[in-house]
């Protein structure tokens, strides 16, 4: 089934990087289905052991608790592996259930669509 023809969004998950920032960018839809799929490239990016991995969430356009959970869970590895982990967010999708849930004040959550890697200069 084509997801774009039922207005989902396509998922996808993709590794790159600026200024020699790792970063995760995922598109589309966060959900048991495909948790397994954004953990594997996160758990990669950590065994890394970078100073910083970006986690971007711009073009979520849905996240459940599945979501959630990997967001708090790969939070924890990454502090206890002194790995400082932002998580890029915009939509509402992604930032109600954050916030509703309170994890919004766990993470180091950045929400400048333009350009959120400025933030992290800031910080």
């Amino acid at each position: 089934m084509d997801p774009q023809l039922h207005g989902h969004a396509p998922f996808t998950v993709e590794i790159r990087a600026k200024d020699d920032i790792p970063i995760v960018a995922v598109t589309g839809e966060i959900d048991l289905s495909n948790e397994d799929v954004i953990q594997a490239e996160i758990s990669d990016q950590l065994d890394r052991r970078p100073p910083l991995l970006v986690i971007d969430l711009r073009k979520v356009t849905f996240m459940g608790s599945a979501g959630i959970r990997l967001l708090i869970g790969n939070h924890m590895t990454a502090t206890s592996s002194g790995i400082r982990l932002p998580v890029v967010a915009a939509h509402h999708a992604v930032l109600r259930p954050l916030e509703v849930t309170e994890v919004d004040q766990q993470l180091e959550l950045i929400t400048d669509q333009d350009d959120p890697l400025s933030q992290l200069a800031c910080n």
